[in-house]
């Protein structure tokens, strides 16, 4: 294999557990640590990409991009998470984005998927999205604790 130059890599140090470094040194063998780390992170970005729906993927694109453009009309210290007006902004332009792709019809829940088991048929589109985020609430409540272990 041709090594690759100077150019297309940079070099980094990180601390590791001791644990942790331990089973990457076994695991990369013959190859060498270095090339396990470089082999797992690259499968971990192209997991994360492989889940997300590309339409949805592209959606979350463009949210970034709206958020950049008013994190730069309003300059580095006023952003939409401390400043009232500059969050009615960002949503103003969420809510127009979403708009723009709203599927033609009348909004009925889809039959037979997992969603009509767990939620009633007549329940509105705002109580199944309060119900959402209290799940991820509750699951980044749950990683929050569960990182707190780990550092101890």
């Amino acid at each position: 294999m041709k090594r690759k130059t100077e150019d297309e890599t940079t070099q980094t140090a990180i601390r590791l557990p001791t644990d942790l470094y331990r089973r990457l040194k076994d695991a990369g063998g013959e190859r060498g640590m270095a090339e396990q780390i470089r082999n797992r992170l690259e499968a971990s970005f192209g997991t994360e990409e492989a889940r997300m729906n590309p339409v949805t993927k592209a959606l979350l694109d463009d949210i970034a991009f709206i958020g950049d453009k008013t994190d730069f009309y309003y300059g580095p210290n006023v952003y939409w998470a401390n400043n009232a007006f500059v969050f009615e902004v960002l949503k103003a332009c969420v809510d127009f984005l979403l708009e723009s792709k709203r599927p033609a019809g009348e909004a009925v829940p889809p039959p037979d998927t997992f969603a009509s088991l767990l939620f009633e048929e007549d329940k509105p589109p705002k109580d199944v999205a309060r119900d959402i985020v209290g799940e991820l609430v509750r699951e980044k409540k749950k990683r929050e604790i569960a990182n707190k272990e780990k550092r101890r």
